[in-house]
């Protein structure tokens, strides 16, 4: 039974990866010239309260304020939310899939994986060689796509004038999705495998002009770490959603201490339930410690107390496939407010079911 089911995720992964409209660029800066520069199909509220929810944006995934109020979004492109809408910030000739977020100083990170113009022949002794069905998933993505850490300065201004470069080509990573950043500037990688079997990257930069990236696994299946998914830090604790199949509630939201020396402490876990969540956010709201948590198929957000596990439910369950949730920073978006990524179906970008991203009141 479980190889049946194994075999079927193989086919899932492979039919998803391979639904990606995705095509490959060079190496190069992509600069401001090069980008669209297109502004979203959204309405200018004419005011300077900010733009006006919802705001299209296809494959809709994840959304970081900046420590200075900027928005970011990713998705079929990465864009900023301006008052006038959303800034798509990447060529059309750089189709990607975008995934995580995350800032450390004057830098904005963001994940991306593109698919090669062609799939380049396939070694299959080295592919049956693989020793687990990960290794071969492994194998078989890093053929069709190059999963790369892509790096922005924010000085340089406005959406009009960042520039994007690669600076790090992920190993050993199935899908590379939620990013986080620590105090001390290392970045935090999820590796969904869908498979039980996945782990927890860190990833540091080094200040040099042409930046030096190392990477390592920090914690993996056998310290409770089964396919993350969304991640995010409060007060030198990791907080990530999992999805554990051998489990009866397989969406898990679980935390990790980051030790003073940079190790994992012990994974726990926070709240789990049927279903599959997605990205999350924590803070301290009304004087709480407390998460908000993508409900990926129950279509609405979970707004858990973490002190008494209480747990309320934003959106009415009326949301298209929520992918993300952040508690607003109090600017264009209250503090009572969430900003969600609604996907919609995972790799079409163009319908109207989900494809945006919205605001909610938090209950």
């Amino acid at each position: 039974m479980i190889r049946i089911r194994y075999f079927l995720i193989l086919i899932s992964v492979l039919v998803l990866f391979s639904a990606c409209d995705m095509s490959t660029s060079s190496g190069d800066a992509l600069s401001a010239s090069d980008r669209t520069g297109q502004v979203s199909d959204t309405t200018d509220s004419g005011t300077d309260m900010g733009p006006e929810f919802p705001i299209k944006m296809g494959n809709a995934e994840n959304i970081l304020f900046t420590d200075t109020g900027r928005i970011f979004m990713t998705g079929a492109n990465v864009a900023e939310i301006t008052k006038d809408g959303a800034v798509m910030l990447m060529p059309s000739e750089y189709s990607s899939m975008y995934a995580g977020l995350a800032q450390v100083g004057p830098w904005l990170y963001v994940i991306c994986g593109k698919n090669y113009e062609t799939m380049p022949p396939l070694d299959l002794a080295e592919l049956l060689q693989a020793k687990n069905i990960l290794d071969k998933l492994v194998f078989l993505t890093d053929a069709m796509m190059d999963k790369v850490l892509l790096r922005a300065d924010l000085r340089a201004g406005g959406p009009d004038k960042l520039v994007f470069e690669e600076i790090h080509h992920f190993d050993g990573m199935m899908l590379p999705n939620g990013m986080a950043a620590d105090s001390q500037g290392n970045l935090y990688v999820a590796d969904e495998t869908f498979l039980p079997q996945g782990k927890i990257v860190k990833v540091t930069v080094s200040s040099d002009a042409i930046p030096v990236t190392t990477q390592e696994t920090w914690a993996s299946a056998g310290d409770g770490v089964n396919s993350p998914n969304g991640m995010c830090i409060r007060d030198d604790v990791l907080y990530f959603t999992d999805f554990n199949i051998n489990s009866s509630k397989p969406a898990q939201v679980k935390k990790v201490a980051i030790n003073s020396d940079g190790s994992a402490g012990t994974v726990e876990t926070v709240y789990s339930a049927m279903g599959l969540f997605d990205d999350l956010d924590a803070v301290i709201y009304n004087g709480r410690p407390t998460l908000a948590v993508a409900s990926f198929f129950a279509g609405s957000v979970l707004i858990i107390d973490e002190e008494n596990g209480t747990v309320a439910k934003a959106g009415g369950g009326k949301l298209q496939s929520p992918s993300s949730a952040h508690f607003g920073n109090g600017g264009w978006i209250a503090e009572d407010e969430l900003i969600v990524t609604e996907v919609g179906m995972l790799y079409e970008p163009y319908s109207n079911f989900g494809n945006q991203v919205n605001v909610i009141t938090v209950p």
